[in-house]
């Protein structure tokens, strides 16, 4: 892949945000591609100090996005959770998803110091994805047994891990 440049998402995004989602949805993500329009895109928009959308740029192609917020219930105030990475199938395993997240996570910590946790959801079974989330730092903290369905019928659990603030270092991406 030739150079990479990750920056926050713009209105302009909005539907190569949804080709590069649509192309994502059968290998893992919880939508499916009829699922995924723009209004779904547009209502992450604009980027503000609560939630942030990046896309990561291969010669004007958006190759992969991640996505987070700060939960909207008062409790919640200082955890960012309902994240979704997403990096295109022909840019997987070559340290696309660890930029974004390394870069979305460093963001988090410099702009937003009051978020002291942040959370996500995967597949147990997404070895890939799990591997690269705990590489990060995040851990297991739950699974959900039965939560969702495949396509096939088949019932998958749902994994919940978390990474907490204080005291993680950041973590560097691969170079």
């Amino acid at each position: 892949m030739t150079k990479i440049k990750i920056e926050a998402a713009q209105y302009d995004d909005v539907e190569g945000l949804v080709v590069l989602l649509r192309d994502c949805a059968p290998y893992g993500l919880l939508r499916r591609p009829e699922e995924i329009h723009h209004d779904f895109i547009i209502e992450k928009l604009p980027f503000d100090q609560k939630k942030w959308l990046f896309v990561a740029r291969c010669d004007d192609e958006i190759m992969g996005m991640v996505w987070a917020q700060v939960y909207s219930p008062y409790r919640l105030r200082d955890c960012v959770g309902e994240l979704t990475l997403a990096v295109h199938p022909k840019a997987q395993s070559q340290g696309l998803g660890r930029r974004l997240m390394v870069h979305l996570m460093g963001h988090i910590r410099q702009m937003t110091p009051q978020v002291r946790r942040i959370e996500l959801m995967c597949n147990p079974n997404n070895t890939k994805a799990v591997s690269l989330y705990e590489s990060l730092g995040f851990v297991r903290e739950g699974l959900l047994r039965g939560r969702m369905t495949a396509d096939n019928g088949e019932i998958i659990d749902d994994l919940l891990m978390g990474w907490l603030v204080e005291g993680n270092t950041p973590v560097q991406a691969a170079s």
